[in-house]
């Protein structure tokens, strides 16, 4: 406790402070604990805003803290509680004064949070203590080592003790006189060793949150029996935010911050000394023009006020979502949901009954095999021998080639000569006979295919036939019935882009998912069919299942925000690419195989069977294969402002919301 114990030394060294040694003193004094005048601490905090605002690119954030709302939540703090009678808060010049009146028996219970021998210390002396004390504090910024340094800069003014008792009869008042005169007659010297105290410094790093885990899982369920199961599953993001350079200007009726923060690790600031004007309406100046930039001047509101950038905003999202590779998977109990829908049986036109298949076989029958034989036959081996020996000796005395060695040769070369030929003949001959087996199989394949392109087609033609004259009969019936079952859908982000006028997103995703539904229909015929066909309903359930496939599924957004007289206007139109999706069983089969159909209208089953075996053959949507499209939504939101409760007997403060060319931005008004 440096700065504790040379306080102490100050204040004891000024004691015997009277008389001509006064000044003898105070030159002593300021030798040893040299002081600092509140001119000293506004120039030092306008030097730090100054450099801070020469390196300070594209800022990110700005709040303006109206000192009437300062002042407000000062008075919720209940600071009678520690015997504080009054307090006054001003503003000036990058300096923040306040003046502190108290009044009161100072014990454990009003000054919480001392260790206990010193709690029993405080109780037992229980100091009664009336006077007032006036300070102040400026604020400056700075990047050092990579770490956000918050210097407090603060100015010690004034003491007064108009009553201190200690043990409720012990008056110490006159001594006390004495003391606030020194402490006063030295206070500069006071706020030096406060300003050079560690703990007016404090570091902050420039990545204060290390990770950031969005996985999570959720259940939720009303009361008509829908219920979701969700999970949230993410990448932790490392380092989601960096502190870069940050300015702060205290004038009279505010208190402003600005501040630059980004989803990726910030350049060194340049720490070069600040060498221009450190006068405080500089300042001011180049203050309000870095906040014009994000909020023009005739923009700012009146009160407490705060922005953010659009292309902050807009790239802490995307690299948050992008990074995170959010993925979404769920399942879904439904509750049972009605409908009731009239079948209208469309003419014959809209069947096309030309078949689309292509017969034409792409098979290469060609034959590339290389038929040449690698053989060597030439004869390599040595013939030579002795020819003629010397008699009794055996020693060799003429040589040369043997001639029957030599034929032997010339035969086996001949040999595997008619092998090669042979074997070339007949690989040639196995090309040409698996050339032509394959033509022949093309040939019939494409018959085969044209075989049945024709009998579609005439079945086809029988269906377009059964249909018209089914469509003459009028509408076919009315189906009620209802659906309740379960889904399961998995989504994955897999590109998350908003532009950094946050005007457009774009997103696209991998979507995969399924639903199992109990479905009971009720089929009620009406018009020809029904006078004249069939007179009979029939009820039939069926369980179906909805499949969609693993695809990818694009959106667009265009994004619109507006101010009005009601609150901020968000209009969002937005678009999707179509989802492809499969029944099962398909509704031909549906259709196919109900028995209670056949049994309750056999002639309207009768026409429907062929239009179902040839026509739904040829239909992708019979087949159960759908293309689920994706209207285009608009929707309009307005974000009205609303109320809070500041504390249980405080003020309703009412927030309101706003946009401008650049930025964002949220007002709060205290309301009595």
């Amino acid at each position: 406790m440096r700065i504790l114990s040379n306080i102490v030394l100050l204040l004891c060294l000024c004691v015997g402070l009277s008389g001509c040694f006064e000044e003898k003193i105070k030159s002593l004094v300021d030798k040893e604990f040299p002081p600092i005048e509140i001119a000293q601490q506004r120039a030092t905090a306008v030097e730090l805003g100054q450099k801070a605002l020469v390196n300070l690119r594209d800022a990110s954030f700005v709040a303006s803290f109206d000192m009437n709302d300062i002042r407000a939540a000062i008075e919720l703090l209940e600071l009678e509680h520690y015997n504080v009678t009054d307090i006054k808060v001003e503003a000036d010049q990058q300096m923040i004064l306040v003046d502190l009146s108290v009044g009161g028996v100072f014990d454990s219970k009003v000054v919480p949070g001392l260790e206990l021998d010193q709690a029993e210390l405080l109780d037992l002396a229980r100091p009664e203590i009336v006077g007032s004390l006036r300070f102040g504090v400026s604020i400056g910024t700075e990047i050092v080592e990579s770490d956000v340094l918050l210097r407090v800069l603060p100015i010690f003014s004034e003491v007064k003790f108009e009553k201190l008792e200690l043990l409720g009869v012990l008056d110490i008042a006159k001594p006390a006189e004495f003391i606030t005169a020194v402490v006063n007659k030295f206070s500069d010297n006071i706020s030096g060793e406060l300003t050079r105290a560690e703990f007016t410094k404090i570091r902050f790093p420039t990545s204060p949150v290390k990770e950031i885990d969005f996985t999570s899982s959720s259940s939720q369920g009303d009361d008509a029996g829908n219920s979701v199961d969700l999970r949230v599953e993410a990448k932790p993001l490392s380092e989601p935010i960096h502190i870069g350079q940050s300015a702060v200007l205290i004038q009279s009726d505010s208190v402003v911050i600005i501040l630059v923060v980004s989803p990726t690790a910030l350049p060194a600031p340049d720490v070069a000394e600040f060498e221009g004007s450190v006068e405080f309406a500089d300042f001011q100046a180049n203050f309000s023009a870095v906040i014009s930039e994000m909020l023009p001047a005739t923009e700012q509101p009146e009160g407490t006020w705060a922005v953010v950038a659009k292309g902050f905003l807009a790239s802490v999202m995307n690299k948050a979502v992008n990074d995170s590779e959010l993925c979404f998977s769920g399942n879904a109990v439904l509750a049972k949901q009605t409908f009731s829908e009239k079948i209208e049986i469309p003419d014959e036109n809209v069947v096309n009954c030309t078949p689309d298949r292509n017969c034409q076989q792409t098979n290469d029958c060609r034959q590339t095999e290389d038929c040449r034989q690698t053989n060597d036959c030439r004869q390599t081996g040595s013939c030579r021998a002795c020819l003629l020996r010397a008699p009794f000796t055996g020693h060799c005395i003429q040589h040369g080639n043997d001639p029957i060695c030599e034929a032997r040769k010339v035969g086996r070369r001949v040999d595997c000569e008619r092998l090669k030929e042979q074997r070339e003949a007949a690989c040639e001959a196995g090309k040409v006979t698996r050339r032509l087996d394959c033509e022949r199989l093309k040939e019939t394949r494409r018959l085969t295919c044209e075989g049945e392109k024709a009998a579609e087609k005439g079945l086809c033609e029988v269906g377009k036939e059964a249909l018209k004259r089914l469509s003459r009969t009028g509408n076919l019936a009315n189906i009620n019935g209802g659906v309740q079952g379960t889904g399961s859908v998995e989504i994955c982000v897999r590109k998350f882009l908003v532009s950094d006028d946050v005007s457009t997103l774009a997103l696209s995703l991998d979507a995969e998912g399924s639903a199992t539904a109990e479905a009971s229909v009720k089929f009620v015929p009406l018009d020809i069919v029904g006078h004249l066909l069939c007179q009979f309903p029939f009820t039939e359930d069926k369980t179906v299942s909805v499949n969609i496939p693993r695809q990818g599924i694009d959106i667009n957004s265009d994004l619109a925000f507006e101010n009005t007289v009601d609150g901020l206007k968000i209009t969002t139109e937005t678009s999707a690419s179509d989802i492809g999706a499969k029944i099962s069983p398909s509704p031909r089969d549906l259709i196919l195989q109900s028995y209670n159909m056949t049994l309750a209208c056999a002639p309207v089953a009768g026409l429907l069977h062929p239009i179902n075996l040839s026509v739904g053959s040829v239909v992708p949507e019979m087949k159960g294969d759908i293309s689920i499209p994706v209207d285009k939504i608009t929707n309009e939101m307005i974000v009205e402002p609303f109320e809070l409760l500041a504390g249980e007997d405080g003020p309703k403060i009412k927030l309101s919301f706003f946009v401008s060319d650049k930025s964002f931005g949220g007002v709060a008004v205290a309301k009595q």
